[in-house]
């Protein structure tokens, strides 16, 4: 993973603990480095990109001091809209966009009224491929552009096909970065049931 590669751990969180409101996403910078967690409930692989996206851009426009948290609870429509009254929080969404699609501002629409979820698939397959672009984050944004959620999401469910939920990806790119002998019994135990994952 490229985070991995430049020392940017990413681990997803299935359970956040008793009392702890469920979030999307947040940065932890320690004093040597920033560590994304990602948590939103989603098995799709494009959503977590989005908010892996977001997360990234906190870290490169400094929006997080050293021992600080910044928590994203919910990167919903208004956010991924660029809407957010937060400065920091557009600016995250508009580098998200820009990170993912090569160009700032960038829009899926289709030429049809309607469109159901097999030929937008099919469109964003296509279009994503020949452009290096994730064809899953262009459903998203059609979706969002849109309204069509349903079919947005419907389309981004049959792209991904019968592979792995997003947080088993991101959670065993975490289980082969660490080093396992430096974690108590008792700590890797808490991660496992954290992660909702088993070390491999």
């Amino acid at each position: 993973m490229c985070c991995w590669a430049h020392g940017v751990p990413v681990v997803y969180l299935a359970e956040i603990g008793q009392g702890v409101s469920k979030m999307d996403g947040m940065v932890v910078q320690t004093d040597d480095r920033p560590v994304i967690v990602l948590s939103k409930s989603t098995d799709l692989w494009a959503w977590q990109l989005f908010v892996l996206a977001h997360e990234v851009a906190h870290v490169a426009l400094g929006h997080v001091e050293p021992d600080e948290i910044l928590v994203d609870e919910e990167l919903g429509k208004e956010s991924y809209a660029m809407e957010d009254p937060d400065l920091d929080e557009r600016a995250a969404d508009a580098f998200a966009i820009e990170l993912l699609n090569g160009r700032p501002d960038a829009s899926y629409r289709v030429s049809e009224e309607m469109v159901n979820a097999p030929t937008l698939a099919k469109a964003a397959f296509d279009h994503g491929i020949s452009r290096q672009i994730d064809p899953g984050h262009i459903v998203l944004n059609f979706a969002h552009r849109s309204g069509e959620w349903a079919t947005g999401v419907a389309a981004a469910k049959l792209l991904q096909a019968e592979n792995p939920p997003a947080a088993s990806v991101i959670n065993e790119a975490m289980w082969r970065e660490f080093d396992l002998g430096a974690f108590s019994d008792d700590n890797l135990e808490f991660l496992r049931r954290a992660t909702g994952t088993i070390a491999s």
